[in-house]
């Protein structure tokens, strides 16, 4: 018999980023999370990439801190010519 694996209930991507959303059993029901994951190459060869996981209750705050940090580098000029 085969084990069945996790997959992704949604996916996503832009650029270099892709989000995955989970859907799991927990105590009180269904649960969801959501990684968000950034891939680049390194010296153009080998694929790196970073994650990070939340629930779907803390989307809304990663989306506020995300919004504040982009409208700060708008009004640095340093910034805003990368």
């Amino acid at each position: 018999m085969k084990k069945e694996t996790n997959k992704p209930i949604y996916k996503s991507r832009a650029g270099r980023f892709d989000v995955s959303v989970w859907e799991n059993d927990g105590e009180k029901g269904k649960a969801y999370s959501v990684t968000l994951r950034k891939s680049w190459t390194k010296d153009g060869k080998e694929w790196e990439d970073a994650k990070i996981s939340i629930f779907a209750r803390e989307i809304p705050d990663a989306i506020l801190v995300l919004q504040d940090a982009y409208s700060c580098l708008l009004y640095t000029s340093d910034a805003a010519d990368e």
